[in-house]
């Protein structure tokens, strides 16, 4: 799916998409989840519960960490920080600095002499400390109100990590391999350590209780100081790894260290760091982000993907700490014919043999994690495609084996993967096309005559082997077996497809973002649209029952391949889908956008239902834009209940119009509208939150939403 160029564009739906006489009234349920994802920051409050940050929001625990339910289900941005003041409010930052007093229930931007920045907070009595990109270093006494900047003494420009000791000096550790210290609050700094390998970093700072310093480096292991940062000396012995992620003290004057580099871990000392031994056993993640020590002798491991581990000093083994940590991003739910269901992503790959209640990750032998796509040959090999590797497991996904086999550099981006009968195995990629492997991904070999762009990011085979692939500009078949490709574009008005689906009689559908979806009857010969909803999924049953979902528009249902439809979102918070599938059971499952997992029982969701005008609005309404965050663009939809003069306005955080998107008479029902970044003289706007407005017949609503760029 090739990038598309930033435009305004308002579209008026032309379908009227009607229920059968007899329809499927479909319920949906929420199941526990796919837990686990990123965790980069933990924190403590006064009253005991912890605050996790994670590449999905903010997460609370009451139980030290066995479980956690998130603060706010709207709060779904990453967030690589989270710190807690002595009076219990939370501060946390993800592009920009936010406090909550509650809890975490609801979040004030803080933007009085600070900008825009994703920060690392620290917190020493009452001052607070920001500090992250370039020359920014900010305090603040007045609890985030207002912020000064401090830059006297420092010679660097950029800062990872903050330290402070009972005496009240400040250790301020950042790039250049410098650590500089403060004695008058931050006011004035003087280098107290200067590395000479200058492309070194000081990423993590820790104090123990006897004021013993130590420097956790991005290259080249661990410093120690025992005289207030006069003196520094490496203290590697038995660390095999390097990178230092993380450090923290036990009680006891132990010391836990994460690395990232070979092979990464969590390391041991209890002599003040002279020997180290690894303490990884049941720490299923070897990329630890941060390690945090609670109630003296139990600590918490935040992990790349694998979530939150627990170790309790006395104990063997970390244990795992995710129930209700639900922050992994999954872009694909796949149901394995043997009734298995997997999930993958962001955080690799996760299965589940119980309907989707429970999950197990499975990443040994991953070297990549960012799994795009995943396929069974009839063997009962899986093999799954990530952004730099081919993997194949032979034991149902517990463990996996490199199958990049001669590609250049053995690296590649294998976007799509799809398995004929006999066992050939297809692969897209963004740079080869289509290759083809007939030995188990021993070899593969570019299979790309006919195909006119190396950038292929579709792939699927029908029963009777005949393949269909997509490169963003044409919609392509082979029928022997990738030998020669034909374009068949005939009937499609966007072949920018973003997913396929085959149908049990062979009937081919192609679902695109921006005209619909689209159905072939004779192998892609000639298409029809369908549906005119942006369909990014599909679930095609057993016959002639076909499901589709979208990011923005919910989950659609068909009860005669395609003819007739009918929305299916009763029980879903919301109507952005982030995947779909359905197995050999009759469930089927999506997961929303703020990656929550749910089920509906098809077996006995069937109910006769009443014709009528599905998508007609009968009430005013202002949809969250999609994607949130964006960049370059996004979609902005709204209902009318009546014809009626609209005005749909941005606005910055000050209040002042960025630019007039809809000024005009709209007729009743939903429109939509992309914003592409620009203000009213088509100027591009600077990353940060804006405010969307919609304003009609004396009624007004307004939402936010974060451009990234």
């Amino acid at each position: 799916m090739k990038s598309r160029p930033a435009l305004l564009i308002t579209l008026s739906f032309c379908f009227i998409i009607s229920i059968a006489a007899h329809g499927q009234s479909i319920q949906w349920m929420p199941l526990p989840g796919v837990f686990g994802g990123g965790v980069f920051d933990f924190a403590e409050s006064p009253d005991g519960n912890l605050y996790a940050a994670t590449s999905r929001g903010i997460f609370l625990s009451a139980n030290g960490g066995e479980s956690w339910t998130t603060v706010n289900p709207d709060l779904i941005l990453s967030y690589s920080e989270i710190e807690v003041n002595p009076n219990g409010d939370l501060f946390t930052s993800s592009f920009v600095l936010l406090r909550s007093t509650d809890g975490g229930l609801s979040w004030q931007e803080l933007n009085n002499g600070i900008p825009a920045n994703r920060y690392t907070i620290r917190i020493n009595g009452s001052r607070i400390f920001a500090f992250g990109g370039i020359d920014y270093l900010y305090r603040s006494t007045d609890n985030g109100d207002s912020w000064t900047q401090l830059t006297t003494g420092l010679t660097v420009p950029s800062f990872e990590d903050m330290a402070f000791n009972s005496n009240g000096d400040i250790f301020l550790g950042g790039v250049r391999g410098t650590i500089f210290k403060s004695i008058d609050n931050g006011d004035t700094w003087t280098t107290v350590y200067a590395d000479t390998n200058l492309s070194n970093t000081v990423m993590t700072l820790t104090i123990d209780e006897n004021d013993r310093l130590f420097a956790g480096t991005w290259r080249d292991g661990l410093l120690r100081s025992t005289d207030n940062g006069a003196t520094w000396h490496y203290v590697n012995n038995g660390l095999t790894a390097a990178g230092i992620n993380a450090l923290t003290h036990l009680s006891n004057g132990a010391l836990l260290v994460s690395c990232r580099f070979d092979g990464g871990g969590v390391f041991y000392s209890d002599n003040q760091g002279d020997n180290w031994q690894p303490w990884t056993s049941g720490l299923a993640d070897s990329v630890v982000f941060n390690l945090k020590t609670i109630s003296g002798n139990t600590v918490l491991a935040g992990c790349a993907d694998g979530g939150v581990f627990r170790l309790q000093m006395g104990q063997n083994a970390w244990q795992p700490g995710n129930d209700g940590l639900a922050a992994t991003f999954i872009s694909k739910l796949i149901h394995q014919p043997d009734g298995k269901l997997f999930a993958i992503g962001a955080d690799g790959i996760f299965s589940s043999s119980d309907f989707g209640e429970t999950w197990h990750q499975h990443l040994d032998g991953l070297t990549e994690r960012d799994i795009q796509a995943l396929a069974f040959t009839p063997s009962g090999q899986i093999f799954a495609g990530s952004d730099g590797a081919i993997f194949v497991s032979p034991d149902s996904g517990r463990t996996w084996q490199n199958a990049t086999g001669n590609f250049p550099d053995h690296d590649v981006n294998a976007q799509d993967l799809a398995v004929t009968s006999n066992g050939q195995i297809f692969v897209a990629t963004d740079e080869y096309g289509v290759a083809r492997s007939t030995d188990g991904g021993q070899s593969w070999q570019m299979r790309n005559n006919g195909i006119q762009d190396s950038d292929v990011d579709l792939l699927a085979v029908n029963g009777n082997d005949m393949l269909f692939a997509s490169d963003g500009f044409n919609v392509y078949r082979s029928a022997d077996f990738g030998e020669n490709w034909t374009i068949v574009n005939n009937g499609l008005t966007d072949t920018d497809a973003e997913v396929f689906g085959i149908a049990a009689d062979n009937t081919l559908y192609a679902g695109s973002y921006s005209d619909g979806l689209f159905r072939s009857a004779n192998n892609g010969d000639l298409w029809e649209l369908v549906l005119d909803r942006d369909i990014s999924f599909l679930a095609p049953g057993a016959g002639p029952e076909l499901y589709a979902a979208s990011y923005s528009q919910g989950v659609f249902y068909s009860a005669d391949n395609g003819l007739t439809w009918v929305g299916a979102n009763d029980g879903l918070p919301g109507l952005q889908m982030e995947a779909l599938a359905l197995d050999n059971q009759q469930h089927l499952f999506t997961i929303t956008r703020s990656g929550a997992l749910y089920r509906a029982d098809l077996a006995t969701g069937i109910e006769p239902g009443e014709g009528e005008d599905l998508f007609l609005s009968r009430t005013f309404q202002l949809r969250q834009n999609y994607p949130n965050p964006f960049n370059p663009e996004t979609l902005i939809e709204f209902h009318l209940p009546t014809a009626s003069h609209v005005r749909l306005t941005v606005f910055n955080t000050l209040g002042q119009v960025v630019k007039v998107l809809v000024d005009q008479t709209r007729q009743a029902g939903p429109h939509q509208v992309r914003w592409n970044a620009t203000d009213q003289n088509d100027r591009s706007v600077a990353s940060g939150p804006y405010f969307y407005r919609l304003e009609s017949s004396g009624k007004a609503i307004s939402k936010s939403m974060l451009l990234l760029r």
